[in-house]
């Protein structure tokens, strides 16, 4: 596991594309994960909320669920005894305890979409930069570009919608992340790099059974 420590908030944690592909960078070692209790908290109601929107059955029970199996996966992500720090937090005040968070777990990056509720004024004196998911994963993608494209083709393998096609699929992931998928599109074999996960999945599958 990477030594890079990366407070993820909850705004990059909701947009169910987006977290996928940060939590396999994770998974791989890319970066150290961390969020707090607050977060998980926040991400829960805020996915509930869009399941709900969306008819989804049983959103309760699908947010929960996403909740546990983010603990499960990363056990050593969760931050603790921050809250002693965020009176004294100089960024905005609903983002307070992220940076508290973040600096008790000693991270380097907050990776947040609400970049103006983390001024570099507040961040400078703990040496934090704040980096929206687009910039830290086009950052990834710069230092390991063939590992993020074969992550991305295989997290196309594996979803569950059979009628979302790979190049629907980046132009989904275009609208949240646009400058990470110019630089797939522009760099990955993508075509190819999808085929080949594609394939190992169904082998997968057939010598588990299913």
């Amino acid at each position: 596991m990477s030594s890079f420590g990366v407070l993820l908030d909850a705004n990059v944690l909701v947009q169910a594309a987006v977290r996928d592909t940060l939590l396999r960078a994770a998974a791989e070692g890319l970066y150290r994960p961390f969020w707090s209790q607050d977060i998980l908290a926040e991400t829960e109601r805020t996915v509930l909320r869009l399941l709900q929107k969306r008819g989804h059955g049983d959103p309760e029970r699908q947010a929960k669920r996403l909740n546990a199996a983010m603990r499960a996966a990363f056990p050593e992500a969760m931050v603790t005894g921050y809250q002693a720090l965020v009176p004294a937090m100089q960024n905005d005040e609903q983002d307070r305890h992220v940076l508290a968070a973040a600096i008790t777990s000693q991270a380097q990056v907050i990776v947040t979409n609400n970049i103006g509720h983390f001024p570099p004024t507040a961040l400078t004196p703990y040496q934090i930069e704040a980096m929206t998911a687009d910039e830290f994963l086009a950052d990834l993608f710069d230092l390991r570009p063939q590992l993020l494209c074969t992550l991305l083709a295989q997290q196309v393998a594996d979803l569950q919608r059979p009628s979302t096609t790979p190049h629907e699929f980046l132009r989904h992931m275009s609208v949240l992340v646009p400058q990470f998928v110019q630089a797939v599109r522009a760099k990955c074999d993508w075509d190819n790099a999808v085929r080949r996960s594609t394939s190992s999945s169904e082998a997968d599958q057939t010598s588990n059974g299913g």
